[in-house]
């Protein structure tokens, strides 16, 4: 009702899944329990994941832990703005602020578009790809699609995504044991920033693969969660049935082509098919 008060909101059981999740990370966190794993989700697009993780999860997360700070960062500096003024908005929001308003409130001389911060030393600054971000530091880092879909196949813009996670945010975390790392983003290469840390840190990562149908192609021994540990919650052997039905899906595959469709719904870099042309592509 206040982030998309004219939207009706379509239920799926990830929501909860992923909600869940981040519950149990958000009081270890506060709790100052060590981590096992940082996180990687990857999901299909128009799935809920900004509005979950970089948009409700922080103001969440503060309602519990007010002090926690958080670092946020998208491909663009719009894209990443955008996602911490809708964090904002739900703050200030009245529904909010009756609800829990009176556990800490925004200061006045540092709440700007990209920064803001509590009376309880909670803050969240947004960035994004090719930002400074030394000095600053976080709790929880958020990196929210750091490659644009438009320049997955750019080398250099991938280079960019990557070194902006490995080198400016991997280590902007207060405490290495304790606090957590948060890469979320539909698969768009094989070295999109997922594909680049896995190859490096796969053990250091819980990794959340969420196809948006099971079949063949989207059922890997690569993964650490999906598509078994989560494949009872599909029904038909689709993940979202109500927003991505069967001709949804046939319909995907025939404009953006198998490679697009196995990386932006299958979550994964490659066909198995290959990208080739198939019989029953040509029309007599």
């Amino acid at each position: 009702e206040v982030l998309e008060p004219t939207i009706p909101l379509v239920d799926n059981w990830h929501i909860k899944y992923l909600c869940d999740l981040f519950q149990g990370e958000i009081h270890r966190i506060g709790k100052r329990q060590p981590k096992t794993k940082d996180i990687i989700i990857n999901i299909p697009p128009r799935s809920f994941k900004s509005s979950i993780v970089s948009v409700t999860l922080p103001a969440w997360a503060w309602i519990h832990y007010p002090n926690l700070k958080f670092i946020s960062s998208s491909h663009s500096k719009d894209l990443s703005l955008e996602h911490c003024l809708s964090s904002r908005d739900l703050i200030l929001s009245e529904w909010y602020r009756t609800h829990w308003g009176s556990l800490y409130r925004l200061s006045g001389d540092q709440n700007v578009k990209g920064f803001y911060k509590n009376n309880k030393t909670g803050r969240r600054v947004a960035v994004s790809v090719g930002s400074k971000i030394a000095g600053k530091g976080a709790d929880i880092i958020i990196a929210d699609d750091l490659l644009d879909i438009e320049e997955a196949n750019s080398e250099t813009k991938r280079s960019d995504a990557n070194h902006h996670y490995h080198r400016a945010l991997y280590t902007r975390l207060n405490d290495q044991t304790i606090g957590l790392r948060i890469i979320v983003q539909q698969r768009l290469h094989e070295d999109d920033p997922t594909g680049s840390t896995l190859k490096v840190a796969r053990d250091d990562y819980q990794h959340i693969n969420i196809p948006a149908e099971l079949n063949q192609e989207s059922r890997g021994t690569e993964y650490d969660v999906s598509p078994r540990a989560i494949e009872a919650f599909y029904e038909d052997g689709l993940f979202f049935p109500k927003r991505f039905s069967r001709n949804v899906l046939d319909s995907a595959k025939k404009i953006i082509g198998a490679v697009g469709y196995a990386g932006q719904f299958l979550q994964r870099v490659s066909s198995a098919g290959g990208n080739i042309f198939h019989r029953k592509d040509f029309k007599y």
